[in-house]
């Protein structure tokens, strides 16, 4: 018979290099996406001034970690007048969520969810982290709920994929006749002319990180996205270029950085950043200046980071998001989850059919 599942919670300045370490080696094993990791929850609160609110809880099983949840405590006032113990993300930017061994068996998740939810102090209201939909995580987590008869809801975030192609030539003869040939135009009028070189960078020292994301901001200050409304994704706001400007330096350190440069006529005219890990690639920001709107030079940039990521063997593009025009890009799309939990006893009941009639 196998040992009991050990549960053990780490205040954040508690986290040594070696859990840190461990924590992003599992993610990357077992099928994480980078924005599921360790180095994404740690960008995400680089700059936060409470880390006294944050946690880790870690389950281990023979020395062996069998799983991770990092979680937050605090108060809010619903209603402006009601306190409620929030237990949530340590960020809320593509929030990150369960990590947990896979293949494991049905009696194995169950030991694990139940240890995790003991373990963790009360609170009224827990919003987890994104899980991916029909992931054992995911579908055991529900069964839990099931089982224990907790109420709760599902948020579902889509996100666009670039899978399950053999080569780049594949994936092009996916696309519609007008985007193939808009793509070959763009190619010849910006590539095969000379006008234009792609600058692929993967190695940085700190200078070189240092003055790659001045060049970006450069470009990205005279893109339309400065107007977006969207304050986690602008650059321009605090919040946004934080994580931003964090993960550049976790993921450079771990050599899973990608930055591609368009430069036009001798002038940085857009760029790609993504992130990779465990042979997933995530396309974090791409960016142009309007003056070369004409040029194709953002629809080409993003073309060309496809290709890089299929030539260098990586399984999966997640696009991040799901904007209309990306379903000319590619049919495929990955479904994530956001489960948000409600409390046992009156209060938690109260929140849950507030919820209800709130969502109706």
């Amino acid at each position: 018979m196998a040992d009991p599942i050990e549960f053990k919670t780490y205040a954040y300045h508690d986290i040594d290099a070696g859990l840190w370490r461990a924590w992003q080696q599992k993610s990357e094993k077992w099928g994480y996406y980078p924005f599921q990791s360790a180095l994404w929850a740690r960008s995400g609160v680089a700059d936060y001034n409470h880390k006294t609110d944050l946690f880790l809880l870690a389950a281990e099983r023979e020395g062996k970690y069998l799983g991770f949840f990092p979680y937050k405590i605090c108060w809010r006032l619903k209603g402006g007048c009601v306190p409620i113990k929030y237990c949530l993300p340590w960020n809320d930017v593509m929030p990150v969520g369960f990590v947990i061994a896979p293949h494991q068996t049905t009696d194995f998740y169950a030991a694990l969810f139940k240890g995790f939810f003991c373990a963790l102090p009360r609170w009224h209201i827990l919003i987890s982290g994104l899980s991916q939909t029909d992931s054992p995580v995911a579908n055991h987590l529900q069964r839990h709920f099931q089982a224990t008869r907790i109420a709760y809801s599902t948020t579902e975030y889509i996100a666009a994929e670039i899978r399950g192609f053999d080569c780049y030539d594949d994936y092009l003869s996916s696309l519609s006749t007008k985007w193939r040939r808009n793509y070959r135009k763009a190619k010849r009028r910006l590539l095969d002319s000379g006008a234009a070189q792609l600058v692929h960078l993967t190695t940085f020292s700190a200078a070189d990180l240092a003055d790659t994301k001045a060049r970006i901001m450069g470009i990205y200050r005279e893109s339309w996205k400065i107007t977006s409304t969207d304050d986690s994704a602008n650059l321009m706001k605090a919040k946004a270029y934080s994580l931003f400007s964090n993960l550049v330096n976790e993921y450079a350190a771990i050599g899973g950085l990608h930055i591609m440069i368009l430069i036009l006529n001798g002038e940085d005219a857009a760029f790609a950043v993504g992130f990779h890990q465990g042979g997933f690639y995530c396309s974090f920001q791409i960016a142009y200046k309007e003056k070369f709107r004409k040029d194709s030079v953002g629809f080409f940039v993003h073309l060309e980071n496809f290709r890089y990521s299929m030539e260098n063997g990586f399984r999966r593009m997640n696009l991040m998001a799901y904007q209309d025009y990306k379903a000319h890009l590619t049919s495929r799309t990955e479904s994530f989850l956001v489960h948000k939990i409600f409390g046992e006893g009156l209060v938690g009941s109260a929140l849950k059919l507030l919820s209800d009639i709130l969502r109706r």
